[in-house]
């Protein structure tokens, strides 16, 4: 499949491979769509909580959800 971009989109390709962090536009396509998919997921997930909420369940204690979310992330805290 091949793709005309926009001229932003194009630099926006530009500069990222320019980071030397990816070492294909593919293999920057593929990163950027899982970032997509998990932040879908992260919006999913949030958007759960809040109706647990809104229907008077109990949540998850803060600390825990700040600890599930260093796990995920890999962050040390």
């Amino acid at each position: 499949m091949t793709q005309q971009f926009s001229p932003t989109v194009e630099q926006l390709i530009r500069d990222k491979m320019a980071s030397g962090r990816y070492g294909s536009e593919e293999e920057l396509l593929v990163e950027a769509l899982q970032a997509l998919d998990d932040s879908d997921a992260d919006l999913k997930a949030i958007e759960e909580g809040l109706a647990s909420v809104d229907r008077g369940e109990e949540g998850t204690p803060l600390d825990e959800a700040f600890d599930r979310l260093r796990q995920k992330h890999q962050i040390q805290g």
